[in-house]
């Protein structure tokens, strides 16, 4: 695995270009370059959940252990961060026209799911593996899982319902809809705390309301930034929280919750100064919900028929294309579908 981290690092650095000396990147919050950010770290995942199903003992799988045991949760949190941004962004652009929409998108999001899930049911049936009712008719609401990722689904629909609910109650005060939507977000981690749900389910949400509130306050934040020395001071001051809150990472959600949080504010204030272009790195966050949704199908396949035991390098890349090939189709066909429905949906609701 410490091989194919270094290829895949190797390959993403060779797009990089930094800017001038006290110079800065303007478009570093721009779809292209968060997308691209975010293709790393799909593949990150993607690595992540292929290591469930080998064996990591030897030496040349120390680095990569080490990597995955110090990052844990990190990998998804620029998903979250950005999807906050981005959701803050449209809402700042579109007001109650974008807002009004979250419950219909909550719905799509649930209905792509769901798709996904009937290709594991099917897969299911041919590698012996089975699950009671309850369990099944509980996967289509993503709560549970029957061998797909499930938890990241359930907390972009309950952000959907949230955000919708909190800007609806602030109406056009856009600071109060981010504390409220910040607000609900702790009251849903401490209660699925209290419901005893796997800290890989919770523990990582602050950061949508965070990356919520970057996009409230990115035009202060791009003043403060003046030259290469507050942007030096920027980065020790950051060093520094993530510092201290990794090394008490396990006292609590709150220490976790900030290490969280500047992990991905990071990846802002990289991209601030150096410029990451690569077309199949982007390609691959472009296709984040349908990669992230379907890798476990090749993944389980292979694995019944004990190809991650015996070869687990040949393993890892069946299991790569494979997802990469399933995700195409799933894109240009299946979400083509569900598009289309949703569209014709929101017509009849919004323009009836």
């Amino acid at each position: 695995m410490t091989y194919i981290l270094f290829f895949f690092l190797a390959l993403s650095i060779t797009g990089i270009n930094f800017a001038e000396p006290n110079k800065f990147n303007n478009d570093y919050m721009s779809k292209k370059q968060t997308t691209t950010i975010n293709g790393i770290f799909v593949f990150l995942v993607f690595l992540s959940h292929g290591a469930q199903y080998i064996s990591l003992d030897g030496a040349h799988n120390e680095v990569y252990v080490l990597l995955r045991r110090f990052l844990g949760q990190a990998v998804v949190t620029t998903f979250l961060f950005y999807s906050g941004f981005g959701m803050m962004s449209s809402i700042q652009k579109k007001s109650q026209n974008y807002i009004k929409e979250m419950p219909i998108k909550a719905f799509k999001l649930l209905i792509q799911f769901d798709i996904a899930v009937i290709f594991y049911l099917i897969t299911n049936m041919f590698i012996d593996r089975n699950f009671p009712l309850k369990t099944i008719l509980l996967s289509f609401t993503t709560w549970v899982s029957i061998g797909n990722s499930n938890w990241y689904i359930t907390s972009m629909i309950i952000f959907c319902l949230l955000i919708g609910l909190a800007f609806t109650i602030s109406r056009k005060n856009y600071f109060v809809g981010i504390v409220l939507t910040t607000l609900f977000t702790i009251l849903v981690v401490y209660f699925l705390m209290r419901i005893d749900r796997p800290a890989y389910t919770y523990n990582t949400m602050i950061c949508l309301p965070a990356g919520m509130i970057f996009a409230y306050f990115k035009p202060t934040f791009d003043k403060l930034i003046k030259n290469d020395l507050t942007y030096l001071i920027l980065i020790l001051f950051t060093f520094v929280i993530l510092s201290y809150s990794r090394i008490h990472i396990t006292s609590g959600i709150q220490m976790y919750s900030i290490w969280s949080i500047f992990f991905a504010f990071s990846f802002v204030i990289f991209t601030k100064k150096i410029k990451l272009e690569h077309t199949f790195i982007e390609w691959l966050g472009n296709h984040i919900f349908s990669i992230y949704i379907l890798q476990r199908l090749p993944m389980n396949i292979l694995h019944y028929h004990g190809i991650s035991t015996r070869h687990p390098f040949i393993f890892i890349g069946i299991s790569f294309f494979s997802t990469l090939i399933i995700a195409i189709l799933f894109d240009k066909y299946v979400m083509r579908i569900v598009n289309l429905v949703i569209d014709n949906l929101r017509k009849r609701i919004f323009h009836s």
